[in-house]
């Protein structure tokens, strides 16, 4: 039997990356989430306290995935044989819950303010929609190249992008209160930032309870990988595969191969490990292999 583990520099860079974009995300994010509260309760503005609300979901996130982050990478211990990889999974489930509920929330208010309009100070809104358009799209900026990373980095990249949303409606409600006193727009903005948000926190909550019931990784297909292994010229047979996510960038694979009699069992393990790396990106293998006319028989789970 072998094991085989890759812990790659790729991915220390890479996390190291995220944890410095999401750090200075969160310093940004904080700071004018206060401010925007603030403004929203002197100017009235229901889309203004929603996105400032939002802001604060978002400063939530932001440091449980920083913590995540500087865990992922700590290593294996006697309790943790894994590692912290499952944090990643864990914190963006949490944010996806977090962005669900503020969506369930803005519906729930925006219906009462447009039963019963407020007014609102137009000149405030835009100032500060307009100030936290900048701030938002500085964060994407900085969270760019953690977009195709982990589900912790994409749960981050979420937030913000839904921020930046948020505050272009509220500049568009400012204008319409400003230009025509249409102060239901306020509640409708609230309404569409919350139809925006909820689909995406959705599919990233799929994604993420989908690694924490193990199951197999999106794009590999487990016939596929067996096909492949039983190509090998050595290999007689694969049974027993079990594969799964150890978090949204870590696959497993445990495997048991019959093999020709008088095979290099060491030669057989290094083609399939490597076999099992280019063509599905799986780099945590267990392999169990058999010879011999006496084998056991092949059978599946």
């Amino acid at each position: 039997m072998s094991e085989t583990v890759t812990e790659t520099l790729t991915d220390q860079q890479r996390s190291a990356i995220e944890a410095r974009a999401l750090g200075l995300c969160l310093a940004i994010t904080a700071s004018f989430a206060v401010f925007q509260l603030l403004a929203g309760i002197y100017s009235g503005s229901l889309a203004l306290i929603s996105d400032s609300a939002h802001m604060a979901t978002d400063c939530v996130g932001l440091a449980t995935a920083l913590f995540a982050t500087h865990l992922t990478h700590r290593g294996r211990d006697t309790q943790h044989t894994y590692g912290y990889h499952r944090l990643e999974v864990l914190s963006a489930t949490f944010n996806a819950l977090l962005l669900v509920g503020l969506a369930v929330f803005l519906v729930m208010e925006s219906l009462e303010r447009l039963k019963r309009p407020s007014d609102l100070s137009g000149e405030v809104m835009l100032t500060v929609a307009t100030v936290g358009l900048a701030v938002n799209l500085l964060c994407v900026f900085i969270l760019r190249k953690t977009r195709d990373g982990s589900l912790n980095a994409k749960a981050a990249s979420l937030e913000v992008a839904s921020d930046a949303l948020s505050s272009v409606g509220v500049i568009v409600a400012a204008l319409m209160v400003l230009l025509l006193g249409w102060t239901w727009v306020d509640s409708a903005v609230g309404l569409g930032i919350a139809a925006w948000a909820m689909p995406r926190a959705i599919k990233l909550l799929r994604a993420s309870i989908h690694v924490l019931l193990e199951a197999v990784p999106a794009g590999i297909e487990v016939h596929e990988v067996q096909m492949a292994i039983r190509q090998l010229p050595e290999v007689l047979d694969v049974h027993d595969v079990h594969i799964w996510s150890l978090s949204s960038q870590r696959s497993a694979l445990t495997a048991h191969l019959r093999i020709r009699e008088h095979s290099d069992q060491e030669r057989v393990i290094v083609q399939v490990n490597a076999l099992l790396r280019r063509r599905f990106q799986i780099a945590h293998t267990t392999l169990q292999l058999e010879t011999g006319e006496h084998c056991p028989s092949p059978h599946h789970d």
